[in-house]
């Protein structure tokens, strides 16, 4: 284990330790730590001379049994895959949330929540476990009726994304809190992770890399209405290295939403990318709910467009977008039995692209049926039928799922399993993969949790020749939380709660 790790839970311990005795203050802590077994496999190139090639039945090379590509010439060079070498995954990631109020002024409290990961396996294949610690908020917080004011590290979550920022935000409410202008400013990080723009983590395309961070200022309002919602915001980052003030990005959104009448929505919003003159992603949604609550459905449109910032060089590639309709469906007929479907249909804009090989897809579906139960005391059901018929690729699968809360106190037992067939246009290696598992969750003590889980998973490559191979292994999961708290309402959750899916996976 790495020694950068081990510090990290001893200061993690200690933070715990020390809090404990501020009997005047409030605080609470949640340690999450988890650990996974993981298996890869995958194939390696070779080559061999075309004088050693053979001609198969079908009028195919290939050597030893292998499906080999050459070049031009008697004397050219053959690749073939054969397979890959097996490596070992063994993640261990470790999470801290804290919150610390009760200073001597109302209103002011502090959050801490940092994440250290490393790879315990002697080939470290684990994504992103680098660096091992990672700050992922640090602030802190001052609130009252009217206004609210951050200071340090923290995200604003809206629909251009994930913003993180390391400096300032104010929101003033007005109006009985019906309406919200709001401020940020400060310096950028990475969009989806907790890494500054300049890391060595952040990037690999080095020579295209900032040199340093980017400056952030954002805005907006919000309001609420009677049956009436909406946000506007407005997001600019700034080349901190130029005098110049070139752009990172300059985005601004606007959302939504509409309750004409109880169970009636429609929502809905659009981003626009100043930087770059483009309209990104958008939708629209309309919602029906029964009186009763025993059907929901909705149905709408979106449009997708990935958006980079300008400094990367994913935009020279001009990504085109997508248009979905969507629908879905939730009915409840009887106590404890609920049914679902969900179904899109989609197409990618034009690409302007030529294409000399033939005529090449470019819209699809995908939908899923699914079936809960839990009209028998101490037990849930579950099951989900889906396809995915994409450009390049389908995707076909089913998932069944068992929960039981037995007579014992504070434990939850799940078992699970499913398959998923992969086929694949232009290439070799339809995948098919069934897996199957069982899960534990114990709660020996208020404010202390236990998970384990071990899944079985096998999987078959198919290609008509000799790199075709199974690939079968064993998957394990460990999970330990530990709750700290001042107050007698520290989050914790019955074991029946466990029976939601939803629930389950949040814990």
């Amino acid at each position: 284990m790495k020694r950068s790790f081990v510090r990290v839970l001893v200061a993690a311990g200690a933070l715990a330790l020390w809090t404990a005795p501020a009997l005047a203050q409030g605080y609470q802590v949640r340690l999450d730590t988890w650990f996974q077994s993981v298996a890869y496999q995958g194939w390696q190139l070779d080559s061999v001379p075309f004088a050693s090639v053979d001609t198969n039945s079908s009028g195919g090379l290939e050597y030893n049994g292998y499906a080999v590509r050459c070049g031009q010439g008697a004397t050219s060079t053959c690749y073939y895959y054969t397979e890959g070498g097996k490596r070992q995954g063994a993640p261990l990631v470790s999470t801290l949330d804290a919150a610390l109020w009760g200073l001597g002024v109302q209103g002011l409290s502090f959050r801490l929540k940092a994440r250290a990961g490393t790879d315990l396996s002697s080939t470290t294949v684990w994504p992103a476990v680098d660096p091992t610690m990672q700050l992922l908020e640090a602030y802190g917080e001052y609130k009252n009726k009217f206004l609210t004011v951050l200071l340090g590290r923290f995200h604003e979550p809206s629909r251009i994304g994930y913003i993180g920022v390391d400096g300032a935000k104010a929101d003033l409410y007005l109006f009985d809190r019906r309406l919200e202008l709001f401020g940020y400013g400060g310096w950028g990080m990475t969009p989806g992770a907790p890494l500054v723009v300049t890391s060595q983590y952040a990037n690999p395309l080095d020579q295209y890399q900032p040199t340093e961070r980017q400056y952030v200022l954002g805005g907006g309002l919000g309001w609420r209405l009677k049956g009436f919602e909406g946000r506007w915001l407005y997001h600019r980052e700034i080349d901190a290295a130029s005098s110049a003030n070139y752009l990172f990005a300059e985005r601004t959104a606007l959302d939504l939403a509409w309750y004409p009448k109880r169970g009636i929505s429609l929502t809905g919003g659009v981003e626009y990318d100043i930087g770059q003159a483009v309209v990104g992603t958008a939708d629209v949604t309309a919602g029906y709910t029964t009186p009763k609550r025993n059907l929901r459905a909705s149905a709408g449109w979106r449009r997708y467009r990935p958006n980079f910032p300008l400094w990367q060089i994913w935009n020279s590639f001009d990504p085109v977008g997508y248009n979905a309709g969507f629908g879905s469906v939730y009915w409840w007929p009887l106590r404890g039995l609920e049914l679902r479907g969900r179904g899109e249909i989609f197409k990618y804009e034009d690409a302007n692209a030529t294409d000399r090989f033939g005529t090449v897809e470019d819209d699809g579906w995908r939908g899923l049926f699914g079936v809960t139960y839990s009209g028998i005391q101490q037990w849930r059901f579950d099951g989900n039928y889906w396809v995915d018929k994409g450009t390049g690729s389908t995707q076909v699968g089913w998932d069944l799922r068992a929960t039981w809360v037995p007579p014992l106190p504070d434990l939850v037992l799940t078992a699970h399993g499913g398959r998923i067939s992969r086929p694949m246009e232009y290439r070799y290696n339809d995948v098919e993969a069934l897996n199957g598992g069982l899960r534990a969750d114990y709660t020996p003590m208020a404010d202390v949790k236990v998970m384990a889980e071990a899944r079985y998973l096998w999987e078959k490559r198919k290609r008509p020749d000799a790199a075709a191979f199974k690939w079968d292994q064993w998957r394990f999961n460990f999970g330990l939380t530990l709750y700290f708290g001042s107050s007698p309402d520290t989050p914790t959750l019955h074991p029946s709660i466990l029976l939601i899916p939803e629930a389950r996976s949040a814990k």
